[in-house]
């Protein structure tokens, strides 16, 4: 599950696909992706996508001794402002965060991550000041 909060007043957001990457140093353990949807001024949306298939290889190498991990995670969608009647033109948006798994397989801090500019983020457009506050409950199997 993905949660965004849009705390803009008089804009609304149209979202692209949505598609987040979680990855560990080089390798990538998994991709998630939550279909285009419309998100009105001041709301919050939760989010369900498709989950491609985990790489547990990856996963298994990524775990401390304390049973717990750290994953990147990286978000990249393109948007459109929807502001009375008129919409704007699409910005690509690529930020990221690391996200630290418990022995569990659970996202360790119950806090929303705030996610910045990803390194591999080239393009970034900053038209406008976006907060993407995501919660995002993580469940890896770990064998």
């Amino acid at each position: 599950m993905v949660r965004l909060a849009n705390p803009n007043r008089d804009q609304g957001i149209y979202y692209d696909d949505v598609h987040l990457s979680f990855s560990n140093t080089n390798s990538s353990v998994a991709n998630y992706t939550v279909p285009r949807f419309y998100q009105g001024h001041k709301k919050k949306a939760k989010k369900w996508g498709q989950t491609l298939p985990v790489n547990n290889q990856t996963v298994s190498r990524a775990v401390l001794t304390n049973g717990s991990a750290v994953f990147r995670m990286d978000l990249k969608t393109r948007v459109r402002f929807k502001i009375l009647f008129w919409k704007t033109k699409r910005y690509g948006i690529e930020v990221g965060a690391d996200v630290e798994v418990n022995g569990d397989g659970v996202k360790a801090h119950k806090k929303g991550l705030k996610m910045k500019k990803s390194d591999s983020s080239t393009r970034l457009r900053s038209y406008f000041p976006i907060c993407v506050l995501m919660n995002l409950l993580v469940l890896f199997v770990i064998r």
